[in-house]
């Protein structure tokens, strides 16, 4: 029984260390759903994965629509053009990756900003 106990307490150290550490932070406001989520794997790789979605009315004026976003964290500045998909989305699922930095923690500032039709639209996204 000891013996038991001793491989399952190894098991889950060893599960434990193999598991990704991912935080997600959002922002659901002016028709928008914007959600980046930050992993960090076992070989101490963070990557980011950003997702932004239309939800207004408006869809079908929206879609195919070239959009300027531009992401702030404390690690990066990262700006891109990118055009709404036909169901109003923009999914970057490797937008930026790294090993020496930080992974984002609950408590930084994280701003998008879309720009589209000569006008800005700023988010402060919030860790979930």
């Amino acid at each position: 029984m000891k013996k038991l106990m001793l491989l399952l307490a190894a098991l889950t150290v060893a599960l434990a260390a193999c598991s990704s550490n991912t935080h997600t932070f959002r922002a659901v406001e002016q028709d928008w759903k914007i959600n980046l989520t930050a992993k960090q794997s076992a070989n101490a790789t963070k990557t980011y994965i950003l997702e932004i979605k239309y939800e207004g009315d408006a869809l079908a004026d929206m879609k195919g629509k070239v959009i300027d976003y531009t992401v702030e964290t404390p690690q990066t500045t990262y700006t891109k053009q990118e055009e709404l998909s036909v169901v109003g989305t923009i999914k970057n699922s490797g937008f930026f990756e790294c090993q020496d930095c930080t992974i984002l923690d609950e408590g930084d500032t994280i701003t998008v900003n879309l720009h589209y039709d000569d006008t800005d639209h700023v988010f402060q996204l919030k860790a979930k």
